[in-house]
């Protein structure tokens, strides 16, 4: 399925090489003006302009067809579509028969019979997180409305780890989206610039992190089990390619805690139930506590690289080898920060639809 979400409803369509992708959102709030220049910066963010991660140019200026009037939204499913004007399929001639290593090739030409497109990776590519974009910016709209704030900053590539947010009261983070690699310790820019340019150099690729947090949802927002806060964004988080784990506040590292140090305890404050740590990330059961939610989301290195690999002939069965070709970005965290905070607000926005708004913000 290309399609997430409830109440608010968004389908991913197109190809990484098709004349356009686009997308549309059913369920969207009528009234909702669209502020296209703050719709292009977000956009911007996403580009390899501001990191010079990957080769491949696209302005990624965004065209609505239906559901806006007069830049509101009506109400209507929302439609839009993004052009692809740099497409480079000659790239991806030598792939057809020999499925790279690590990518969906092989799996995908057995789902889909040989008939899925694999230039620049089909429907499979990155290039689609550009229409999770458009979404994320309508639904941090709305949340601000409703002093609902998400924020993502890349926290690790290699071994160059950025500070954690703030995970127990509220930080406006929003000057991150003006630096043109989004940490929170600019000191950590020039030697990750240094690093892509080494990998570069080197036909390589490293993995990455992101992390991203929900500042002012209150408590009890979600739902226990199958239907909890962490399986709707763990679901949408894993729509994103290359995403190979996700974390909820300490996550992993609870493995090696004891509860007597790790527990929230709770404490009163202005009237407010708090807790004093976080480690849990906001959620326990399934539900908001009220507390920052916190996830932490890790991206394996982009698999196409510059380097001769191993792999086979499907048509001859035999073993043979691949030189992948084309532009590729030496590692994705870097583009895919607007990316996690963009499907974060649109869950999150889609959750509030159903749980109601008007007792849910912190307004």
């Amino acid at each position: 399925m290309s399609s997430i979400g409830k109440l608010v409803k968004l389908t991913v369509w197109g190809e990484s090489h098709g004349s356009m992708i686009g997308g549309v959102i059913d369920g969207v709030d009528p009234g909702i003006k669209i502020d296209h220049e703050r719709l292009r910066a977000h956009m911007k963010r996403r580009s390899p302009g501001k990191s010079n991660t990957t080769l491949r140019k696209e302005s990624d200026e965004v065209e609505f067809v239906s559901g806006i009037l007069n830049d509101t939204t009506t109400g209507a499913p929302l439609s839009f579509i993004i052009k692809n004007s740099d497409q480079h399929s000659k790239d991806y001639s030598n792939i057809y028969n020999t499925p790279r290593p690590s990518h969906a090739d092989y799996p995908a030409t057995v789902r889909y019979n040989g008939f899925n497109d694999i230039n620049g990776s089909g429907h499979f590519s990155g290039r689609l997180t550009a229409v999770i974009n458009v979404a994320g910016f309508i639904a941090q709209e709305i949340l601000k409305e409703h002093d609902i704030y998400v924020f993502s900053h890349l926290y690790s590539l290699g071994d160059i780890v950025d500070e954690r947010f703030d995970d127990l009261k509220f930080t406006d983070y929003s000057y991150l989206k003006n630096r043109k690699i989004e940490v929170i310790n600019d000191e950590i820019i020039d030697k990750i610039d240094d690093k892509i340019e080494e990998l570069r150099d080197r036909k390589d690729s490293v993995g990455s992190s992101v992390e991203t947090v929900v500042y002012n949802l209150r408590a009890g927002v979600g739902d226990t089990l199958f239907d909890s806060i962490e399986s709707r964004l763990s679901q949408s988080y894993f729509g994103i390619g290359a995403v190979k784990s996700v974390e909820f506040g300490l996550g992993k590292s609870f493995d090696k805690s004891n509860a007597s140090v790790v527990n929230d305890c709770y404490y009163i404050e202005n009237e407010q139930i708090k807790t004093k740590t976080n480690y849990n990330g906001g959620i326990l059961g399934g539900i908001s506590t009220g507390m920052p939610i916190i996830s932490l989301v890790t991206f394996k290195p982009p698999a196409s690289i510059g380097l001769t690999q191993d792999t086979v002939d499907l048509k001859n069965k035999t073993n043979t080898k691949l030189t992948v070709e084309g532009r590729h970005d030496p590692s994705i965290g870097i583009r895919a920060v607007s990316v996690m905070e963009s499907i974060t607000a649109f869950v999150i926005y889609d959750l509030l639809k159903e749980y109601g708004w008007k007792d849910l913000g912190k307004k």
